[in-house]
């Protein structure tokens, strides 16, 4: 089965159909600090993708980080690779750049990683590509893409240094101002479990709470009339990402290449940084994801997602077998 099988790729052109292919393929792997052979996986995407981030003229960094929060209190450390496109206000005052994200690493011990997420991976590279390409233009404020580190949160074998919280964002974040020289940030994009799309009936198996009862009127629609189909993009914010929220909802449908991909708005209703019952709700809903970092320092932000594990598994056939992804 290919790993675009069941994403939106009908009506893409066949010469970037194999390249998205190729690079899913790439990061089907396991990807993980706590298996040396995951480590080895996770290196090796590491090094991939400062060499694409080079190969299309971006400057790239290798952030090197250590974090002593987490589970057990002791240090973890990891690698950040972020490219940057600079735009002619790079370095001054002037500079809204656009920050894109995915994560490099896998969650717990054995999962495999083509959605989750090198899908977002495969993203970043792509559009990397595009907007260095033949066609690019001339931008006045930089885009800088970011593959983190140690950003899934769930725990693994008891005794292992599990971050409390994605560290590689938030190592990002904190050292945020050596990267803009002087500028600011627009928005940061966070692109993590993006390429799961299904027509199946039921596909969209489950919400977790709580979910269930936050949008309630969207999941109530989405199992009455579209048979709980997961074939739409959460697109996700809070009140202060609601005008981008709409202006990348109006910017997807304009663009789509299939016609039944549908992106959709879960806009949380509060402002600034999350505590308290609405830091539970936004954690428990869509888990520890890199966004949370960018709302933590007043970034905005907004997550994009399939919904990962709350969709039907995306599964990858490779040389070697079936593996979840």
């Amino acid at each position: 089965m290919s790993v675009l099988s069941v994403s939106a790729a009908d009506r893409i052109p066949v010469a970037d159909k194999r390249k998205y292919e190729m690079y899913l393929e790439r990061f089907e792997t396991s990807r993980t600090h706590y298996r040396p052979d995951g480590k080895e996986n996770l290196q090796n995407a590491t090094i991939f993708m400062k060499e694409k981030f080079e190969s299309v003229g971006l400057d790239v960094d290798l952030q090197n980080f250590t974090t002593s929060d987490t589970t057990t209190g002791q240090t973890a450390s990891g690698t950040n690779v972020i490219g940057i496109l600079k735009g002619q206000f790079f370095g001054t005052a002037n500079d809204d750049a656009i920050i894109l994200g995915a994560h490099l690493d896998t969650q717990g011990l054995q999962q495999y990683g083509v959605n989750n997420d090198g899908s977002g991976l495969t993203a970043l590279l792509t559009l990397a590509e595009d907007l260095t390409g033949k066609d690019k233009c001339v931008q006045n404020h930089s885009i800088i893409f970011v593959a983190f580190d140690r950003s899934e949160t769930f725990n693994v074998q008891q005794g292992n240094a599990v971050c409390n919280k994605s560290c590689g964002s938030k190592a990002f974040v904190d050292g945020i101002s050596k990267v803009l020289q002087g500028g600011t940030v627009k928005i940061a994009i966070i692109m993590d479990c993006i390429s799961n799309f299904n027509l199946q009936k039921d596909s969209q198996r489950e919400y977790r709470q709580p979910v269930k009862d936050y949008f309630n009127t969207f999941v109530e629609t989405q199992g009455l009339i579209y048979e709980n189909k997961g074939n739409y993009l959460a697109v996700i914010g809070r009140e202060d990402e609601q005008d981008a929220m709409s202006n990348y909802v109006k910017m997807f449908e304009e663009v789509k290449t299939y016609s039944q991909y549908v992106p959709v708005e879960f806009m949380w209703n509060f402002k600034g940084k999350p505590t308290g019952l609405n830091l539970t709700n936004v954690e428990t809903a869509f888990a520890k994801s890199d966004t949370l970092s960018f709302w933590d320092a007043n970034i905005k932000s907004i997550l994009l997602t399939d919904t990962c594990y709350q969709r039907d598994p995306l599964y990858t056939s490779s040389g070697t077998g079936t593996a979840a992804a």
